[in-house]
């Protein structure tokens, strides 16, 4: 675990120019001239050289020929030929497509061909709509200008259109009004490409497979994978207009399926046209989220959607204006802004070897919730779990009509239609499992206070009180049972004598309520110890005081090895019967951090004294995590911690997953990590004696 926290791996991102206008520093060359080529008509003086070895390394090509093994750096692109590049660039080194049955809906592309199903998903991925006249021509030569739409399209999926130009491309040979001016452009602005040569795109130009080379591994960044376990910042560009942030955590194995989770999508933003104040509060959101990545295994996501105060737009919680093209375009559909992101990332770690799942998990608090549930309904095809707390105080329903009545959004999806430019998906969402939300005391926060920011009319706002409830909480609670009356996949819970506020058995529920989904899907992360474990015989007491103590034998802590101004252990002992393992410790000042975590070494003893490494993961959350180090990791839901300055863990012995029984346990380190200033920090490890 201390590897997993602490762990920090430096990327440096490499940027060479397009073929015509490379060079290469004496370094680089002594470089490559160490290295060995794999084709053998590509020299290590080759200009693409770097570019060919990185996409056979990322297993999009393997050349035109095994035997011996060639690339045909200068053959012309064909269009079947891109078929198979761009779609292992979009789904990554290991796709395969569906195999076609019946057509493949173009007239020259006979089923039979070697490339019909990638012709075919290419077309069902909006990627391309054919040649004309029902056909494809699948040995044509790709031209540049083609490529240019070609490659954004796959690299930011079938509805991306890029920004209209003003009176020049940039390049002398493609005018304002050529077929293809705002692609090539935008291609140049990417830094993609920087032309052919004296200011010049030669858009009839075919393709050679060395700028084919050249062109993926550019749109696809393959070869230079994400960070792991570092926080990243994605400054709004072009395509994608809104700052994000990502982090993949050091616990994710390239082996296990890998979800992302969009998480924190926050409300405690005032509405303020400072959208770098709104980036900055978010960082600090994502900050908060690391550790839940790390032990939950998610990767993580937090899109920075903005809440101007002038002409306000609440584009967060998906108010009817983003669906308007009167909006401002900077809040106009936030889903598909997100949608590129999500793509955008999954494309990334996939080419990195990751194996992510296509479905996404999102949840939410507040603002946060109402994002969450009506992401869902909006691409219920991209879901696979909703957590959604508080929303509001009222969910979009999903259907058209009650009773006779329309329900025209945010009440329903009457209009979906309409303002969404598709039809509602139903099916898709009725699949999908929600958990929603409240405290019984969260009452009055609703946003049903008046119209204009959310809602429509005055008319939906009574129904949703009449028919629903005037109290948030009755409200949301009626809302569910109608919804799972209807077929949908729906779990509400009320938590007793909590307010507006996302409370750490909220947060754990939440989790807990993923974890399930995931068992369903093949991540099997929950342990289940013995339900009714047996009573303890030890004398003391899991309460938070330390007055039993007596008769446990100490040791303390004098070294003051704290690394840091906080936190630091004084003493620590533990004790065992046959059922029980319980720990205790002191610690200089009280633990008050959010996501405090203790890591702790074990060693399971079996008859013999063979040693069997085992660690432990107890969080201040009250989350515990097991793991026969350092392979395998799980949620533990039986134990029981309490934590101040006092801190004590009673967890049965049922719950250690081993290879060979045990008969003893030994504790020989315990580490504490905290949040300092925004970074995962061991403020104190101590070794027991």
């Amino acid at each position: 675990m201390k590897k997993i926290l602490l762990a920090v791996i430096t990327l440096i991102f490499l940027f060479t120019l397009e073929p015509e206008l490379i060079s290469v520093d004496v370094e680089a060359q002594n470089t490559l001239s160490a290295a060995a080529t794999t084709f053998e008509d590509v020299s290590l003086d080759y200009w693409a050289y770097s570019y060919i070895e990185r996409l056979y390394n990322s297993g999009i090509t393997k050349g035109c020929s095994e035997s011996p093994p060639l690339y045909c750096p200068e053959d012309s692109v064909t269009r079947a030929q891109m078929a198979v590049f761009l779609e292992r660039g979009i789904h990554g080194r290991d796709y395969q497509p569906p195999a076609v049955v019946g057509s493949t809906g173009f007239n020259d592309v006979p089923a039979d061909h070697w490339a019909a199903a990638w012709i075919k998903q290419l077309a069902l991925d909006g990627i391309t709509t054919g040649c004309g006249n029902g056909n494809y021509c699948p040995e044509q030569a790709v031209t540049r200008a083609q490529m240019a739409v070609f490659l954004l399209r796959a690299a930011y999926g079938s509805e991306y259109e890029p920004p209209e130009i003003d009176d020049s491309t940039g390049f002398n040979d493609v005018s304002a009004d050529h077929w293809a001016a705002a692609w090539i452009k935008q291609l140049a602005v990417q830094e993609i490409t920087s032309g052919c040569g004296n200011g010049n795109y030669c858009p009839e130009n075919p393709v050679t497979r060395a700028q084919m080379a050249v062109f993926l591994v550019r749109t696809f960044n393959l070869g230079t994978p994400h960070p792991i376990g570092e926080l990243i910042y994605h400054k709004a560009d072009d395509v994608i207009a809104y700052d994000w942030f990502s982090y993949v955590p050091t616990s994710l194995s390239k082996t296990e399926k890998s979800y992302m989770l969009i998480g924190g999508a926050f409300a405690a933003v005032p509405p303020t046209d400072n959208y770098n104040q709104i980036t900055e509060i978010g960082r600090d959101v994502a900050n908060s989220y690391i550790w839940t990545a790390e032990v939950e295994k998610f990767i993580y996501l937090l899109p920075i959607i903005p809440r101007p105060e002038t002409n306000h737009v609440y584009a967060v919680a998906f108010d009817w204006k983003v669906f308007l093209n009167s909006s401002d375009p900077f809040v106009q559909r936030p889903d598909l802004k997100v949608n590129l992101m999500i793509e955008k990332l999954q494309s990334e770690l996939r080419l990195d070897g990751y194996n992510v799942q296509e479905k996404i998990f999102v949840e939410g608090f507040s603002a946060g919730g109402m994002f969450a549930q009506r992401y869902a309904l909006l691409h219920p095809e991209r879901v696979q779990g909703v957590a959604a707390g508080q929303s509001g105080g009222s969910l979009i329903l999903p259907e058209e009509t009650y009773n006779g009545v329309k329900l025209e959004w945010p009440v329903g999806v009457f209009d979906f239609l309409t303002l969404v430019g598709k039809e509602f998906n139903q099916e898709a969402y009725k699949q999908i499992p929600h958990f929603i939300f409240i405290g019984d005391q969260d009452k009055y926060n609703s946003t049903l206070h008046g119209i204009g920011e959310l809602w429509r009319t005055q008319e939906q706002i009574d129904f949703m009180n009449t028919t629903f409830g005037y109290e948030d909480t009755t409200r949301l609670k009626n809302e569910c049972e109608f919804m799972i009356n209807l077929g949908y996949n729906v779990t509400f819970k009320e938590y007793e004598g909590v307010g507006h506020s996302w409370t750490n058995e909220m947060r754990n529920d939440t989790y807990a309520f993923f974890d399930s989904i995931r068992v369903g899907l093949g991540n099997p992360p929950v342990h289940d110890p013995d339900p009714n474990p047996p009573s303890s015989t030890l004398p003391y007491l899991i309460d938070g005081y330390n007055s039993d103590w007596e008769g446990l034998e100490f040791i303390n802590d004098v070294t003051g090895d704290s690394i840091s101004n906080d936190t630091d252990i004084t003493r620590y002992a533990y004790a065992q019967d046959n059922n029980y393992l319980d720990i205790f410790l002191e610690t200089l000042d009280p633990i008050t951090k959010n996501y405090a975590v203790l890591d702790i070494g074990l060693y399971l003893m079996d008859e013999n004294n063979n040693k069997e490494r085992y660690q432990l993961n107890v969080t201040s959350e009250g989350n515990f995590w097991g793991g026969n180090y350092p392979e395998t990791w799980y949620r533990i839901p039986i134990a029981w911690a309490f934590w101040n300055d006092v801190v004590e863990i009673q967890i049965p012995k049922s719950a250690f997953v081993k290879t060979n029984d045990f008969v003893d346990i030994q504790v020989f380190y315990i580490s504490l990590f905290t949040d300092v200033n925004g970074t995962w920090t061991c403020v104190d490890n101590v070794e027991m004696r």
